[in-house]
């Protein structure tokens, strides 16, 4: 189409067909873009969920873990001492002992499966200390199956220089050391119990 003017003459051109290919194009990329947020903020929660059922899976366990553990069927009750106080009352003519539990009382209702060995001392005039100690099997809390006793200058160190004294056992007392004086004045520091059989 022609228009003329002043001297001058213009075309015009129906561009219409083109503009609405452009404006097709820009809807379909708008429509892609739109999709490719979607699936973005999709991905993003679809991750975020796996995350957080991983941490909530791995905070579960923790608690089920904690609760076996601390639960009140879970805790054994720790068996009842043996012996109270073991030490020398000599002073007071009372020997506290294994062997004052009553017959009916037997290692298994405390736990004892094995040989144990209660030690007693006693110090010395000079500062030594006499150590006595009385083996127990588990199927006899009565009397001890094996009694030894010893003079050691430090029972907090395992090296320390220790005197046997003497020992009884199925045989007998059996007294080790051939000082006179270990034997007068220290051997009557040992807590020996008398075997029964």
């Amino acid at each position: 189409m022609e228009v003329e003017g002043k001297n001058r003459k213009y075309k015009h051109y129906n561009y219409n067909a083109y503009n609405n290919a452009v404006n097709l194009v820009a809807k379909e990329h708008a429509s892609i873009a739109a999709e490719v947020a979607y699936k973005s903020k999709i991905s993003k929660a679809r991750l975020f969920l796996y995350y957080a059922s991983g941490v909530s899976l791995v905070i579960l366990i923790l608690a089920i873990i904690y609760v076996l553990l601390n639960t009140e069927w879970n805790k054994k009750s720790p068996p009842a001492p043996l012996v109270t106080t073991i030490e020398s009352t000599r002073e007071s003519g009372q020997n506290e002992q294994i062997s004052n539990l009553p017959e009916s009382v037997t290692a298994q209702e405390f736990g004892v499966t094995t040989e144990f060995t209660v030690f007693k001392q006693t110090p010395t005039a000079n500062g030594e200390i006499v150590v006595t100690g009385q083996q127990y099997k588990p199927d006899n809390l009565k009397s001890p199956f094996h009694q030894y006793c010893y003079l050691t200058n430090d029972t907090s160190i395992a090296n320390a220089n220790e005197i046997e004294l003497a020992s009884i056992a199925e045989n007998g007392l059996s007294i080790t050391t051939e000082d006179n004086y270990l034997i007068n004045e220290v051997f009557p520091l040992c807590n020996f119990i008398n075997l029964k059989k």
